[in-house]
């Protein structure tokens, strides 16, 4: 496996991503394309991902949305749900306040206001739980470009589900869920994913943060990446094209 940097131009804004490559290329081969959702940046979690993918025969592209890590983009650490989707809650009172303040901030013209994306419980940020810290901690942290900080307006612009969404969907899918997140509900993921023409459903009893340690790192990235082989490895196979599939 090597892994190269790369950039894209998204939007006048140049964009930057690692991507791993299986070792052996005869042939074209799918691409998956991952990025964080959130304040995530490539280079928090993500890599352990990409590196299973490509040593099972999958190119992985792991990218920054504008505006945080490595990627060009102003102002720096607001969340625009509209640009990231273009790229490719609040647990208090307190940190809905200081959304509201940051909003303001915004229509003024001024910089914005930062809060923690984690911090210790009954301070104001993202996360409080008591594991958040060691967690992101562990991944590596701010050392790997992520910062501990962001816009709180993004509350007010939070992504919502358009009907009929799922149900026009007819490529294989596979949804994996945390049972215990805090953060989303996966009853509604579970409800929403059902309406898909194609779709496998797996549920596991983790909380927001789990999927990135052992044993479930392992058991679920095992499962995707034979997900991605029996669906986008042989479809690269005669692609005519040479161009690289991508999943999302």
């Amino acid at each position: 496996m090597s892994v190269r940097e790369e950039f894209f131009d998204s939007h006048g804004s140049r964009c930057a991503a690692d991507l791993y490559l299986p070792d052996e290329r005869i042939r074209p081969v799918p691409c998956v394309v991952l990025a964080h959702g959130g304040s995530g940046t490539k280079r928090l979690g993500l890599p352990a991902y990409a590196e299973k993918f490509a040593a099972g025969g999958i190119a992985a592209l792991v990218f920054d949305y504008r505006g945080f890590g490595a990627s060009e983009g102003q102002p720096r650490q607001v969340i625009d749900v509209a640009a990231q989707r273009a790229d490719y809650l609040a647990r208090t009172l307190q940190f809905t306040l200081a959304a509201i303040r940051d909003r303001r901030r915004a229509r003024r013209g001024e910089p914005p206001l930062l809060v923690p994306v984690v911090a210790p419980p009954g301070q104001v940020a993202v996360f409080t739980e008591p594991d958040a810290r060691r967690t992101f901690e562990a991944l590596g942290g701010e050392a790997t470009g992520w910062r501990n900080e962001l816009a709180p307006r993004f509350f007010f612009a939070l992504p919502r589900y358009e009907p009929g969404t799922a149900e026009r969907l007819h490529m294989p899918l596979l949804v994996c869920l945390a049972d215990h997140d805090l953060q989303a509900s996966s009853a509604f993921a579970a409800r929403i994913a059902a309406t898909a023409a194609c779709v496998d459903i797996r549920h596991y009893p983790l909380g927001h943060f789990d999927v990135y340690r052992n044993p479930a790192f392992e058991q679920i990235s095992d499962l995707q990446l034979a997900f991605l082989r029996a669906n986008l490895r042989s479809r690269a196979a005669v692609d005519s094209t040479g161009g690289a599939l991508t999943a999302l």
